[in-house]
Order: C-alpha cells, then structure tokens, then sequence
C-alpha cells in the first residue's frame, strides 16, 4: 500500500504542475482588490479558495473582522491550525417547491415508432404538484495532520404532495480523504452513494473520484483548477469512467464556475458522452444571486432499432427573496432521438435558512 500511495503522490504532484505550467503567472492582486475579492470569498464552494484570498488580504490588512473568522473556520477544517480536532455541523431546513415528476413517471407517455403512435399506461405517467417537506444535512470531519483530513457527509430530503397522497425522498452519503501534496496542490479521494425513492421507482448511484486542485493566484482573482478522474456506476449498469476539467474562480465581482466532464463510450450502452457547464454568483444587496447553464449529450444505444441520441439542457436561477427565503427556478429541455426521451421540465423551490442556526 504504501508503494502505491507514494506512485499516486508522484503522479499527483506531476500532474500538479502541468496545471501550474499552464496557468496564467501568478501576480499579485492590488492592494484594495485584495478587500473585494476577501469579501466575495463567501460565494466560493472550495474552502482552500476562500482560505488563500482571505489570507492574502489578512497580511495587507484588508479583512473585515467578519472575514477573519470565516478564515479560522477555513484554516480549522482544513487542518492548518495545529488544533487537530473534530469539527461537526448540522442544518435542517423546510422547503415547498413544484415538481413536474413527483412518481418518478414518465413525463413524456408517447412513442413514435415506424409512423406509429403508441401511449404508455396512464398509470406509468408523471405526476405533477406541489410538495413540502425538508431537507437535513450533516457532516464530520477528523483532521489527522497538517493539511491533510477525512471527512464524512450525509443528507436527506423528504417530502410529501397533500394532491397526490405520496412521497418523494432522497438520501446522500459521502466520505472523502483530502490531503495536500505542497504548497497549494491538493489531492482528494472521494465516494459517494446516491439513493432516491419514487413511487414508480428506487434508484442507486455510486461515484468513486480521484480530484486534484490547484490553487492559483492571477492578476484579477484566485482560482481553484481541477482535474478530476471519476467512476460512475449507476445501479443496474456498467461502470463508465470520467474526465472533468474544472475551475472555480473568485474575482472582485463574484464568483464563476466553468467544468467540461468527457465520458468514456460504451457499446450499446446510452450513456453520457460530454458535459459542459457554467455559473456565476454574484452578491445582490448582501446574498448570493446565481445562474447556472449546462449541456449534456448522451448516446451509444439504441430502443426499439432507434439509434438513441439525448441532448438535455438546463438552467437554473437561484435568488434571495428575504434574509431566511430564497427561491430557485430550474428548466429542463430534453431532446432526443427517441420520442417517448424529449420533454420539457419546469421546478420551483422555494427554501428556508437554517432552523438550527438561529
């Protein structure tokens, strides 16, 4: 085992400067930037994102007081302050929103084949409706040495349509080791198990990940680069390996996050070829207002003698409507070579703060 950690390492820190070779040099931001971009770090996803801007504005003197402690929250969690201890966090929080498949049905019940129109079973039809409920989260993390720690994610979502008389549930577990290689290199190990509960059906998800970050410093903002090699193994399917190059960057006005994910081919299989996707987060009279595009295209199977072929795009806004209420409006439009695949999707969330942070 231990020649085999150490061969990762090795690729890890190779591949660690290919990202730093090919990203731009890194300058240092102007002196009031640092402030701006200290005060945007609350947007940012990466954690090491948010800890090397806070960090650079603390030493030129540019961070609120509110900022500091965000980084000894950073600096804590990702066991670079000599503490080693176990930090733990738990959220509950209601939400009401419209779900165009509340079942998991169909959402499009005719099939065209051959000039022939065919309906599927009412019954196997998706049900649309309102639904409340609530979702709970909660994490874990044990740092075991400098840089380096193993945390531990769990979340659940349920939630219950009065017009239909039937539920909906979604749970997430997660368990990563995250360690640092030198400097601002990073490499991650990941497993996540997916499982969601429908009236019409019960679906798996497992996703190995190996990630590597690096965090990089430009003239404008930071950015944290990734490239990530993943296993995705659906239940009921062959494991299907992925590619996908991301970055997440802060800059003075937000922050912006772009991924391109390329999937192996698979023979007669449907399954995913490309991803490309894109968001900013923006602050919009002190919380966070954001949009995200994204395309996937599919294919390598076939129904029915049809070669399948899906494009599914997708745009999402999320935006605050009090200081405890934001809403989030989804459009889902997919096109396929297979009728009974093409359909039009519209949610709507409405979501609660935190009940138990108040």
């Amino acid at each position: 085992m231990a020649v085999i950690y150490r061969g990762i390492n090795r690729l890890a820190r190779v591949l660690a400067l290919c990202l730093a070779l090919t990203a731009p040099a890194q300058a240092e931001p102007a002196g009031p930037r640092l402030a701006e971009l200290a005060a945007h770090a609350p947007l940012a996803a990466s954690e090491r994102l948010r800890l090397r801007a806070r960090g650079d504005a603390m030493t030129a003197g540019g961070l609120s007081r509110q900022g500091f402690r965000g980084f000894q929250r950073d600096m804590r969690l990702q066991g670079f302050d000599g503490s080693g201890t176990v930090s733990r966090s738990l959220s509950l929080a209601p939400l009401v929103t419209w779900d165009e498949n509340i079942n998991g049905g169909l959402l499009e019940d005719r099939l065209w084949l051959n000039g022939w129109l065919f309906r599927a079973d009412p019954a196997m039809k998706a049900k649309a409706g309102l639904v409340a409920g609530a979702t709970l989260a909660g994490s874990l993390r044990q740092v075991w040495s400098e840089g380096r720690a193993l945390s531990l994610t769990a979340a659940t979502e349920l939630g219950w349509s009065p017009r239909h008389h039937i539920g909906r549930g979604d749970l997430m577990l997660r368990g990563c080791a995250l360690n640092q290689l030198q400097g601002w290199s990073f490499l991650d190990f990941c497993a996540t198990g997916q499982r969601s509960f429908r009236q019409r059906a019960t679906q798996n998800h497992l996703d190995l990940s190996l990630s590597l970050h690096q965090i990089l410093k430009g003239t404008q903002g930071y950015h944290d680069a990734s490239l990530r090699l993943s296993s995705a193994r659906p239940e009921g399917e062959a494991p299907q390996t992925r590619v996908t190059l991301g970055a997440e960057s802060l800059w003075s006005f937000g922050v912006t996050d772009i991924a391109l994910t390329l999937g192996e081919r698979q023979a007669g299989e449907t399954r995913l070829r490309h991803r490309v996707s894109a968001g900013v987060t923006v602050l919009a009279r002190g919380r966070p207002l954001s949009f995200d595009l994204a395309q996937e295209v599919s294919s390598g199977g076939s129904f029915a003698g049809i070669e399948r072929h899906d494009r599914v795009t997708s745009v999402r806004l999320s935006a605050p409507l009090t200081e405890s209420l934001s809403a989030r409006l989804g459009l889902v439009r997919s096109r396929s070579t297979v009728s009974i695949a093409s359909y039009d999707r519209v949610s709507f969330e409405l979501r609660f703060s935190d009940w138990l942070s108040r």
